[in-house]
């Protein structure tokens, strides 16, 4: 999982670093990224990941606010989101889930206009929260905190932005998928490295549509004009069927399959490998013996499209 921006439309009014504070006019740090109202003020602020609520309140400077910890790659990560317009939704030690209601964009405390003003702290593995070590853990938030596709941002912020796309599927042991099993994967609009970049593919499941070989990848398409290329850290293959790209899924063959096979041999000549012709009811038992056969459940794509009940013959591999 991701950590996921917290608001439904990012609009960048101050960056992370150093800067002339709109109050007092000194220069000094400022420790995390602030993010202005677009349509109405006091819009919805989202809990970034899967958390624990560590701290809510009010502060004079901080204003009303509310505080996530969670954890990623054996560190704790600590959210903090100040100014809001009333106190939190949830109270110290509440679970939230990523995505949920946390509060409302405000302006109280030591603030000029309506904005959110959003902290992200990399903090030891085994971390209790105090407010006061924001200058030695924070870092910048939108290093770390990503765009998914149900946001939106202006324009001038879009630069700054690191994205995430993808809908995964449930797991169906019926059909061909692939699960994608690390992070910073990314999902490109071709089945090549000259593919434009759409940002990391999210983890869990993905049907396969189609697949490609090139620039030395196995690709695979798993949504219109979204492909990954297939790295064994990062991707799980589940396949149910043959893949010609891939070594062959056993197959066993159903009295269906052999009937259909026996039909299609008293039509057909077939050749084996020595080109040699094999034609009448004593050589057909010969001929199936060397193929594997697929029937398709269901119209779908394996490997090729197939309409259910359509058969596809190939040789045994060695």
């Amino acid at each position: 999982m991701y950590p996921k921006l917290p608001l439904k439309f990012i609009g960048i009014t101050d960056m992370y670093g150093m800067r002339k504070h709109p109050i007092t006019g000194v220069t000094t740090f400022h420790y995390g990224t602030d993010f202005g109202w677009n349509k109405y003020q006091g819009e919805p602020l989202y809990a970034a990941y899967d958390a624990k609520v560590v701290d809510e309140g009010y502060d004079s400077s901080l204003g009303n606010y509310i505080v996530l910890k969670y954890n990623i790659d054996k560190k704790t990560i600590i959210n903090r989101y100040l100014h809001l317009k009333n106190k939190a939704a949830f109270k110290k030690g509440s679970k939230v889930n990523q995505g949920e209601i946390i509060g409302y964009m405000g302006e109280t405390g030591s603030a000029t206009a309506v904005h959110l003003h959003f902290e992200y702290w990399i903090c030891p593995n085994i971390y209790s929260y105090k407010g006061s070590d924001y200058a030695k853990y924070a870092v910048d938030p939108l290093k770390h905190c990503y765009l998914f596709e149900d946001q939106e941002a202006g324009s001038s912020s879009l630069k700054y932005l690191k994205k995430v796309v993808g809908s995964p599927v449930k797991k169906d042991e019926s059909r061909n998928q692939l699960e994608v099993t690390a992070r910073y994967l990314n999902c490109r609009d071709k089945g090549s490295l000259e593919g434009k970049k759409l940002g990391y593919i999210k983890l869990g499941y993905y049907n396969i549509l189609n697949t490609k070989t090139s620039d030395g990848y196995i690709w695979y398409e798993i949504g219109k004009d979204r492909w990954i290329a297939y790295l064994k850290d990062a991707v799980t293959r589940h396949l149910v069927t043959n893949d010609s790209t891939l070594k062959p899924a056993e197959n066993k063959t159903t009295n269906k399959e052999k009937e259909s096979a026996e039909k299609e041999a008293d039509s057909k000549t077939v050749n084996n490998s020595n080109n040699n012709s094999y034609e009448g009811e004593n050589n057909k038992k010969d001929v199936l013996s060397s193929l594997n056969s697929f029937e398709a459940p269901n119209d779908d794509y394996y490997y090729i499209y197939l309409k259910k009940g359509e058969v596809i013959y190939y040789p045994k591999q060695e």
